[in-house]
């Protein structure tokens, strides 16, 4: 039994919701579901399985020590199901109340330390985390007078820089808050970040997700996953395309 098993059963708004049906109906349907898909677990695991070995040599490093982990649109918390309170300590913030206090009641019931928080992304400035895992909504409009600067915000209603892309706002955020990020996001996304040379400091690889790898979740978009690392020499990220959740990983 896991101490993720009560947040299991709350299903995500997009699992639930009908088909738009149109391109005209698309927007209409990610006011009603939040472009609220949630990670599925066999997905969770790959982020797992890249983000191990960091976090279990820092907590080797220093007896006692936990790796901060945040997810700036945490929903139920897919991507936090393999924590353990004895090694990590939880965050992140999500608009979607019902699947948070699902997520809070099971954390604190388990022991772990929490800051979850009601609240979007362009809400909110995290920092001091080791590891961000992410899964943002897609392609939503964020437009806020006190939006957190990033490189890809944009002109919005207040100015300058007050509006961003959901996907790549939350990527970007959690650049600034942790040393490690691991991030699904569309394609056309991890193709601007391979194709600008300013990130190659810290972008270590694209994977290529397998085709249907969100099927479950009623989507079949083609996502890839980036990892990021602490600041060094640019270098060439890896690009990788799996056949299989399960395929062999490099050593990033």
């Amino acid at each position: 039994m896991s101490w993720f098993d009560p947040c299991r059963q709350h299903a995500s708004l997009g699992s639930t919701a009908a088909r738009p049906g149109s391109l005209g109906g698309l927007a209409a349907a990610r006011a009603r579901n939040l472009a609220q898909f949630f990670t599925p677990d066999a997905v969770a695991a790959l982020l797992w399985r890249i983000a191990s070995p960091a976090m279990d040599a820092a907590i080797a490093r220093r007896a006692g020590a936990k790796v901060a982990l945040l997810d700036n649109s945490v929903g139920s918390g897919r991507l936090l199901q393999f924590a353990d309170p004895d090694k990590h300590t939880l965050a992140g913030a999500d608009v979607h109340g019902p699947s948070l206090d699902v997520l809070t009641d099971a954390a604190e019931a388990a022991g772990f330390s929490v800051d979850f928080v009601h609240a979007g992304m362009e809400a909110i400035e995290p920092h001091g985390f080791a590891v961000g895992l992410l899964n943002p909504p897609f392609s939503i409009h964020l437009d806020s007078p006190t939006l957190m600067q990033l490189p890809g915000n944009s002109y919005g209603t207040f100015g300058p820089a007050s509006a961003a892309v959901s996907h790549r706002f939350a990527v970007e955020q959690a650049l600034c808050a942790c040393n490690i990020v691991l991030a699904i996001v569309p394609r056309s996304a991890s193709a601007l970040w391979l194709a600008d040379a300013g990130y190659h400091d810290r972008l270590r690889g694209v994977l290529t997700l397998p085709a249907g790898s969100f099927r479950e979740e009623g989507t079949d978009v083609a996502v890839d996953l980036v990892v990021f690392g602490d600041v060094r020499e640019p270098a060439a990220p890896i690009e990788l395309v799996l056949s299989s959740l399960d395929d062999a990983l490099p050593d990033f």
